[in-house]
């Protein structure tokens, strides 16, 4: 090695030798001297000086100049060229080494033990060789097998796509047990049912009216006992008009009608608001059943009191309203029908509700018609879709009568939930023996429906998943701080996500800081005033030096990793909030950031993974644990807002309320909208500062003129290892798609540009199988009408896009030019695309479709 060193320096000898040979110059033989007498020349040295200093200065000129993976693969080349003409300047000075080594005695210890490390050494890369040459087989075969298996995993992973997690499977056992005919719960009557079958009841159901006493109130000392027992209440909310003194007065409310209608009238906001801060105040989850089995004759608040379909809902929402305005978060609200026929006039919203609830009782030989078995009774609302959209179901009231068949009915209803109605995650059994509504022609006072044996229904349901009997936690909702206190939000947001060169090791090209600062330019031309760019990452210096070039200014983000179960991944949080404090610290002194965003929340897979009141504390935990990031990040650097984006659905405008309470130090929320632009509706509703995050430009332009503040999903498509996008604005070769020139017009004015029509793909009328051929045909859109689309001053390109087994596209192959392209069909034709762009000039309209043509 130290040879080839020596060599690698006698390079310019090499060089002279050969120019001399060329030019046919003798040189006289110069004998070197033996006797070591003669001084080095440093001349001689002249030529490796000049190649290390050259180096050294490629080094720092380059890196200062540009600052990506090439650029540092590229120094190291030139430092490992700078190190070696050292090595070799330092070896032709050896003998002025050793004049300084023997006139300093501290030098020539050093080089004893300088000697005896290069002995030991010697002898360790000499056993390293030994074993290398003797089991260098195994190694090689080891090594084989080891890539393999990386890069079948690595397959594996780029296919799933996901986490992979599946939803909790829980399931809550109840029980409602009346002490008397008045249907009152007490704590004797439960405890001494769970006493009796060895059992224990997630929830205990209370049967509440509406009304001025207090048997209309919260049951605070009751709730406290239930949560001290590991339960959570469920409060059955009835709208007896009657039980209200001013109902005298009103010639409906006395006769028990048309509550609904005053409810919307708000004619009960008082006692709604009185409730809900009593159910606020328990701090704990609460099951809220309210007007159960609208449907049902039997009650005042169905249609025999002249409510109606469309009252009953608008009732619903008002008093869910009402709730939130409160911030009685912990209420978990079970929305109830009788009948299936009432599923879809009835249902309020899947906003506005937590569970589904149903009644599912056995009157054995009492039924009108015939005995049903539980799997009948409930298939009519297992056909129904909203069943089976991932709202939990609950059996509010479950049983059988007290008969011969009791038992046997029971095991079948925990068999049918375990397998075919797996929906179903509660039950509470409705053990009384003080049922008045009585079928007609039964010839008894009241009806028993107490189970026999609850303990072997418990025990087959519970094998589901069983839940603890721990006392439930307090939930410690924070009471939120005055407006004046809160960290100030203008939104001004014309922004762009610009992700561009993300993972860098994936992609086909280095990101250089001259492209960064060209893509920051055009930008700014089309109206974008900020950027947003997750880090740290390989191009945070060039991001940053084009934002300041180009007054940009720049939202820095950090992408937080997907938690599945924040209450057990608090240390793995605890370290990411760690890195990304510390990530603050390094950057805060570039004012080009104007603001700090986190991203990538996991409130909507948390909501997807749990269901309340396990979600609560979920909810929670989560929660707690960005207030105390954002106080982190706040502390280290006081003078910028700290953003947090959410994911949309039907229920942001709670959640960001919500959030808004328990995170004071947030400024503003991103609301990430999906595709089909679930929440953007419901965006009316917010009242917290918030900004539209990651959107598409089509649905940027859907929220009207008083639109907020926006970051656009992406600047341009990309093209890397494994992964494909085709959400920019510009295609990868930087030409402009229509939803650039329709962003153009809507921050800059003046009309929409469209410079190459809207095309498609005509598809043949045959099935696609592996290994035909076939044509397809490129369409344009031409004064309203599809035309055949065919040569001109229209480029079209097309290619064959592979897709994972979540539909992300990892693969694109080029296929040809033409309006027209014959394409063989791949094995699994599903799992393909085929893409087409139309370009003209600095235009292009793109289009994508599946080989086959839907029937």
């Amino acid at each position: 090695m130290l040879g080839g060193f020596l060599l690698i320096g006698t390079w310019w000898v090499h060089i002279l030798g050969l120019v001399y040979t060329v030019i046919r110059k003798k040189v006289p033989y110069i004998p070197t001297p033996k006797d070591d007498r003669e001084k080095d020349n440093w001349l001689l040295n002249l030529p490796n000086i000049v190649v290390a200093a050259c180096s050294l200065a490629a080094i720092v000129f380059g890196l200062y100049i540009d600052w990506n993976p090439y650029t540092w693969i590229m120094a190291g080349i030139a430092g490992i060229n700078f190190a070696v003409m050292v090595f070799n300047i330092a070896i032709s000075r050896q003998k002025d080494v050793q004049e300084v080594r023997a006139r300093f005695r501290v030098l020539r210890n050093s080089f004893s033990y300088y000697r005896m490390l290069k002995q030991y050494f010697w002898n360790f890369r000499h056993g390293i060789y030994a074993g290398l040459r003797q089991f260098a087989f195994p190694i090689m075969l080891l090594m084989a097998i080891s890539t393999l298996y990386l890069f079948s995993s690595m397959r594996r992973g780029n296919v799933s796509g996901g986490l992979g997690e599946q939803r909790e499977e829980v399931f809550y056992t109840g029980v409602f047990q009346p002490s008397e005919p008045g249907g009152i719960t007490e704590k004797a009557g439960w405890e001494d049912f769970q006493r009796r079958f060895a059992v224990h009841a997630d929830i205990v159901s209370v049967y509440i009216p509406w009304g001025d006493g207090p048997r209309s109130e919260v049951p605070l000392q009751l709730a406290e006992a239930i949560y001290r027992n590991g339960s959570s209440p469920m409060i059955t909310w009835e709208p007896w008009a009657s039980g209200f003194t001013f109902s005298a007065n009103d010639p409906e409310l006395s006769r028990e009608r048309k509550v609904m209608a005053r409810i919307v009238a708000g004619v009960f906001d008082g006692y709604v608001r009185k409730f809900a801060r009593q159910v606020k105040a328990l701090n704990r989850p609460v099951f809220l059943r309210f007007a159960h089995e609208a449907d049902n004759p039997g009650y005042p608040w169905s249609a025999t009191g002249g409510n109606t379909p469309e009252e009953m809902k608008n009732a619903w929402r008002r008093v869910h309203a009402i709730f939130l305005s409160e911030r009685a978060y912990n209420a978990v609200w079970v929305w109830n029908p009788w009948k299936p026929e009432a599923v879809e006039p009835y249902f309020p919203g899947r906003r506005y509700v937590d569970w589904i609830g149903v009644t599912m009782l056995n009157y054995d030989s009492l039924a009108a018609e015939k005995e049903y078995a539980f799997a009948e009774l409930y298939a009519p609302f297992h056909r129904k879709p909203i069943f089976r959209s991932g709202l939990p179901v609950m059996v509010a009231e479950g049983g059988s009568l007290r008969t011969a068949h009791q038992r046997k009915w029971m095991e079948d209803a925990a068999r049918a939930i375990s397998t075919s109605c797996r929906e179903v995650q509660a039950f509470v059994v409705f053990h009384s023996a003080f049922d008045r509504n009585v079928p007609p022609g039964a010839g008894v006072p009241m009806l028993d429906w107490r189970i026999a044996d609850a303990g072997n229904f418990f025990r087959v349901t519970g094998g589901i998943k069983k839940t603890g009997a721990a006392p439930l936690k307090q939930l410690r909702y924070i009471t939120p701080p005055a407006p004046a206190v809160r960290p100030r939000w203008t939104d001004t947001l014309r922004g762009m996500e610009y992700q561009k060169g993300g993972n860098w090791f994936r992609n086909l090209h280095a990101l250089t800081r001259a492209e960064v600062i060209q893509d920051f330019h055009a930008m700014r031309e089309t109206g974008v005033n900020t950027v947003r760019r997750y880090g740290p990452g390989a191009y945070d210096r060039n991001v940053l030096a084009a934002a300041r070039e180009s007054s940009l200014g720049l939202h820095y983000g950090f992408w937080l990793p997907p938690v599945s179960d924040a209450v057990a991944g608090e240390a793995m949080l605890r370290e990411k909030a760690a890195e990304i404090v510390a990530e603050v610290k390094r950057l805060r002194l570039h004012p080009e950031i104007k603001a700090w965003s986190i991203a990538n929340t996991s409130f909507k897979f948390l909501q997807y993974r749990f269901v309340k009141p396990g979600y609560l504390y979920q909810q929670k935990a989560y929660t707690q644990w960005l207030r105390q990031l954002v106080q982190e990040i706040r502390k280290a650097d006081a003078s910028r807002p700290v953003t947090i984006d959410v994911d949309a659905n039907s229920q942001i405008a709670g959640l960001l309320q919500y959030l808004y309470d328990e995170i004071p130090q947030v400024a503003a929320f991103g609301v990430v909208l999906p595709p089909d632009g679930e929440g953007l509706v419901q965006l009316a509703d917010v009242t917290a500062p918030y900004f539209i995050s990651r959107a598409p430009v089509s649905l940027y332009a859907t929220a009207g003129p008083t639109r907020n503040g926006v970051f656009i999903t992406s600047w341009q498509d990309e093209e890397a290892t494994n992964r494909i996008t085709f959400d920019g604005l510009l295609d990868t070769d930087g030409r402009r798609k229509p939803d650039w020139h329709r962003l153009h017009a809507i921050w800059k004015g003046g009309g929409e540009k469209e410079s190459v029509p809207e095309i498609s793909i005509l598809r043949p009328a045959i099935a696609a199988r592996e290994g035909k051929t076939l044509e397809y045909r490129a369409l344009l859109r031409e004064n309203g009408n599809w035309q055949y689309a065919s040569e001109g001053d229209i480029a079209f390109e097309w290619s064959l896009v592979r897709l994972d087994r979540q539909g992300k596209a990892i693969r694109r192959d080029k296929l040809g030019n033409g309006a027209v392209i014959r394409v063989e069909i791949p094995f699994n034709p599903a799992s393909y695309r085929l893409h087409v762009s139309a370009a003209r000039g600095g235009d292009v309209s793109v289009a994508m479709a599946t080989l086959n043509t839907p029937l």
